[in-house]
């Protein structure tokens, strides 16, 4: 079998918006130069790291399983003339961000009569919008459901949509590693690593859980020893990323890595991660995984400055450590961690005064950072709380394309008090201050958000 991997072109920051919301963002990302450079460098850092575990998946299958893989944020792709070179499948995946490019990808490959396979963070948000006849849908993790498709494939009788039959999620330690000779050609921003899946902490807002389950799966720490090493090999001066939700979480694993790490005789280079803040109270971890090469991204759910906005979330460890995130951004800029703060704005009991205390926090404290619309995803707790109180006032909602998400964003943008466009007023003015280039002269770039 011949496959063609591809991984989508991420769309432009405009995408998705209203045409009442583009103005005021086309005009903040005009007037800052800084702004311009880190979204083009976000686009490099989408190196599609779940398409090259699940062509691994594919290759372990089937000793006859061939590939080939693009990138379309690294070069142009004649996807209408490449499918010509006779491939018996096609495979996409990404993010919400890739989602409108994989659609048209879809079609072309219809259009042609070659299959088509479509997974990833877009698939498990918005599968009925994938459901036609001819392209497989796995929503959910490729370990566990691509054989089975490329069984059914082979067979003649493949199903529309492939769904894990348990929230526990798979197995990490027969996860064959991403085939990263494939992309070799490519200079991404970072070059990505995954130790583990899944979070107990289930934040009502965030995917993590409903996607990958409530408990941390690990990757043996072996075989994450491997997958740096064939990184170094391929690209000696690679920025580690290790894809993580929270690298530090399981503190017993994270330092048996970075032991090992250390015993292997590795040194990382510039690196990042993602982390929740408590980890500033162990320093002597820290130090261990500085010893590794200098941190230099490490992605920090703040979410919000709001005492009453963090006590709605359903993880109480955010609040308590709310009166700590001066001291712990004090300690992380103290030891050359460079910062990047998630912030969200569009809580039920969300304030102007909220979003003015996060662009103040990052402009004084001098880390980088982002303030996001909160948008309730499908599969999180949010979505299905407001969804269960929109329908007991309203009565049911019908499914569309994307299920019931247009109406539940409206309900909790109506909930927070502002409408569509004060909201994007006021965010497009927090990230005027935010991106200020007078701000970021000299500064490392570090990927920025797409508005």
């Amino acid at each position: 079998m011949k496959c063609l991997f591809i991984n989508p072109r991420v769309a432009d920051f405009t995408e998705g918006l209203s045409p009442d919301q583009i103005p005021p963002m086309k005009k903040v990302v005009a007037g800052s130069r800084t702004l311009q450079e880190r979204l083009e460098f976000s686009r490099r850092a989408f190196s599609g790291l779940g398409l090259l575990t699940a062509a691994s998946v594919g290759a372990a299958r089937d000793r006859d399983f061939r590939f080939d893989f693009l990138d379309e944020n690294m070069e142009p792709v004649p996807f209408a003339e490449k499918l010509r070179e006779g491939y018996d499948l096609v495979a996409l995946g990404g993010t919400v961000y890739q989602m409108n490019r994989m659609l048209s990808l879809v079609a072309e490959a219809q259009r042609q009569n070659v299959p088509v396979v479509v997974g990833g963070a877009a698939v498990m948000t918005f599968p009925r919008i994938f459901q036609r006849k001819g392209v497989g849908v796995v929503a959910g993790e490729s370990e566990a459901l691509f054989p089975e498709f490329l069984d059914d494939l082979r067979k003649g009788a493949p199903s529309n949509v492939y769904m894990a039959s348990s929230s526990v999620g798979a197995s990490l330690k027969d996860s064959p590693p991403p085939r990263y000779s494939k992309i070799a050609r490519y200079p991404y921003t970072f070059i990505g690593v995954q130790t583990t899946r899944g979070c107990p902490w289930r934040c009502e807002f965030c995917q993590v859980s409903g996607m990958l389950g409530s408990k941390y799966r690990h990757k043996p720490v072996e075989r994450v020893i491997e997958e740096i090493e064939e990184v170094k090999a391929l690209w000696p001066d690679a920025f580690f990323f290790f894809y993580d939700n929270n690298l530090f979480a399981d503190r017993a694993f994270a330092r048996e890595l970075f032991e090992k790490m250390a015993e292997a005789g590795i040194r990382l280079g510039r690196w990042g991660t993602n982390s929740d803040v408590s980890i500033y109270k162990d320093p002597a971890l820290l130090d261990l995984a500085l010893e590794r090469g200098p941190l230099d991204f490490l992605g920090v759910g703040f979410e919000s400055l709001s005492k009453a906005s963090l006590e709605t979330i359903g993880n109480s460890r955010k609040a308590e450590l709310l009166e700590e995130y001066e001291e712990a951004v004090r300690v992380f800029r103290q030891k050359g961690i460079g910062v990047f703060g998630y912030f969200m704005f569009g809580f039920e009991n969300s304030r102007k005064e909220d979003l003015d205390a996060a662009a103040d926090f990052i402009v004084a404290h001098e880390i980088n950072g982002q303030i996001s619309q909160l948008l309730p995803m499908p599969g999180t707790r949010l979505y299905h709380r407001l969804l269960e109180e929109y329908e007991s006032r309203y009565g049911p909602l019908r499914k569309g394309p994307l299920g019931q998400w247009s109406a539940i964003r409206s309900y909790l943008l109506g909930k927070s008090g502002f409408s569509r466009k004060e909201t994007t007023e006021l965010l497009a003015g927090a990230y005027a201050r935010i991106y200020d280039d007078a701000l970021h002269k000299g500064e490392a770039l570090l990927p920025a958000p797409f508005l």
